[in-house]
């Protein structure tokens, strides 16, 4: 290592005598031909340490193994070295965005074969199990941590997990959480060492945070907030999920911050203490949670299981795991008064849940707990947020429960199911109402049941407070459609997405699509989605 922090993070090390052979003449004919490839290779730095063979034979299906011992017989390991990744301006892939590109390329001129890290000299006859790009190394952008990917159909690149070599196929993407990797490419071997030392840490996110952003258009404050993580740092591995540090606590268990080790990407770990009396809660909020993979404004649960790695309830008194993705924060964070988050941003947020709500009444479900705690920003580009936690939910159209979300947010009605029977899915729209008026910035001054009084100290509030033309005007005549008294006069959650606060939504996409980059953009961002 250098005495200062440079920017090299980690190197990829030839780990079987094929791949070493490949290293030293590809470093032979990049060094002669001068291609950019030369910025990726470092030689003569490997320890004498290292084995000179793989631990264990390479499978193969090729007809030319016969050649390896003469290609190989009298090579010597000073030979080798090893390619780098790095955050220096001088080291950097071609294309940043996409990550660093490995296999042996395919391109004709030697100044760019279609690869960053180029594995092999063209047409090395050992480099004949190697596809053109066998590999990619990338960072998430969500987790800000580094990726291994599939680069070929035909090719499929493998890691060392728990003493098993893992096949990823075309597209299929592994997070590299450990400080090494074993990593097989065709016959070749090789080790993705990280080689940030620790008083380099902050360092290292510092070189790692421009590099991201950099990839980023516009307000890249606003739209990245990498992890301060490094492989290496101490983690629960739960499943296909890396459990990291507690976030938070509720009722029956903790939140905690995860990562998902197939995508890279931030979770949100959910840890519920089964005991005789919230059983029944649990079970609610697994079974409905499951059911919204792919339903806007709607948290899914990605996955779930108990303490023993089974994926249901096994015993009475334990704990169960619920993992879902993550959230920027719930609505108590005061977004609206945020003057650096656009209008339409904002309704987005406000919106995308109703739609959410909309969805389960269609289904005959009840929410029964919504308030700012359970809806949740998702996103910040695009705006996207959802409701959570369906430990109160039930799938029926009327009910007699009153032990539901907190007192002061429950619709009259629920109070008066002795007299008047249930009620129905109206507490639910009744309970966002409430929700937006906090949004809006009401406090309430209790947690008493509401009153007629109280009602009419809501309104009156949030109608001085946004005055005629003012953004949140139209907002506070949704407010008032929703919190009505009478059930049977109050909006549902369909009559409320046709309000007309919403429209600055759709004008907000007309210009977007009038727009050729953000056309573009949105675009490839649709595509993505459906990938």
């Amino acid at each position: 290592m250098a005495d200062i922090f440079n920017g090299d993070f980690a190197r990829l090390v030839p780990r079987n005598q094929i791949a070493q052979r490949l290293f030293s003449a590809t470093y032979i004919y990049v060094e002669e031909n001068k291609t950019f490839h030369m910025r990726f290779l470092q030689r003569n730095i490997v320890s004498s340490e290292m084995p000179t063979a793989s631990d264990e034979p390479v499978e193969s299906s090729t007809d030319y193994d016969s050649q390896l011992e003469g290609e190989t017989e009298g090579f010597q390991m000073e030979d080798s070295g090893y390619f780098v990744l790095s955050f220096d301006q001088e080291r950097e892939p071609e294309f940043p965005h996409l990550g660093w590109r490995v296999g042996r390329g395919t391109r004709k001129s030697p100044a760019n074969r279609g690869v960053d890290l180029l594995l092999s000299k063209p047409g090395d006859q050992l480099s004949m199990s190697l596809a053109s790009i066998h590999m990619i190394f990338h960072f998430n952008r969500q987790s800000g941590l580094l990726m291994l990917k599939g680069g070929s159909y035909k090719a499929p690149v493998e890691y060392r997990l728990g003493g098993k070599w893992v096949k990823l196929e075309y597209d299929e993407e592994h997070l590299v959480y450990e400080p090494s990797t074993r990593i097989r490419a065709g016959m070749c071997e090789y080790e993705l060492e990280h080689t940030v030392e620790e008083k380099y840490r902050m360092l290292y996110f510092e070189k790692r945070d421009r590099f991201l952003k950099a990839q980023l258009p516009g307000n890249n404050e606003f739209k990245i907030r990498p992890l301060q993580r490094m492989p290496g740092d101490s983690y629960v591995l739960r499943g296909r999920y890396l459990e990291l540090e507690t976030r938070g606590s509720g009722a029956f268990g903790w939140i905690t911050r995860g990562l998902d080790t197939k995508t890279g990407d931030l979770v949100a770990i959910k840890e519920l203490r089964i005991k005789a009396r919230n059983k029944s809660e649990v079970l609610a909020e697994v079974s409905m949670g499951t059911r919204f993979t792919n339903a806007p404004g709607l948290l899914p649960t990605l996955s779930a299981m108990c303490e023993h790695g089974r994926p249901e309830i096994c015993c009475g008194l334990e704990r169960f795991f619920l993992f879902m993705p993550s959230a920027i924060s719930d609505f108590t964070g005061g977004f609206w008064g945020n003057m650096s988050i656009p209008r339409p941003a904002k309704l987005h947020f406000l919106k995308e849940p109703l739609e959410g709500l909309k969805t389960l009444h269609a289904m005959g479900i009840m929410h029964r707990d919504i308030r700012p705690k359970n809806m949740l920003i998702m996103s910040n580009d695009p705006p996207r947020a959802a409701l959570c936690d369906y430990g109160k939910a039930v799938e029926a159209m009327t009910s007699k429960v009153t032990t539901i979300g907190p007192i002061y947010t429950l619709a009259p009605e629920v109070w008066t199911v002795a007299r008047d029977g249930p009620y129905t899915a109206k507490i639910d729209t009744w309970a966002y109402g409430y929700a937006i008026a906090e949004v809006l910035g009401y406090k309430p001054p209790g947690y008493s049941k509401i009153t007629q009084d109280q009602l009419t100290s809501i309104l009156r509030t949030l109608r001085a407070s946004y005055v005629r033309g003012t953004d949140g005007e139209p907002l506070v005549d949704l407010v008032s459609k929703l919190l009505v008294w009478r059930p049977q006069d109050r909006w549902s959650a369909e009559q409320a997405l046709e309000h007309k606060c919403w429209l600055p939504i759709a004008l907000e996409q007309d210009r977007r699509y009038d727009d050729p980059a953000e056309a573009a953009r949105g675009k490839r961002a649709l595509l993505k989605d459906r990938l």
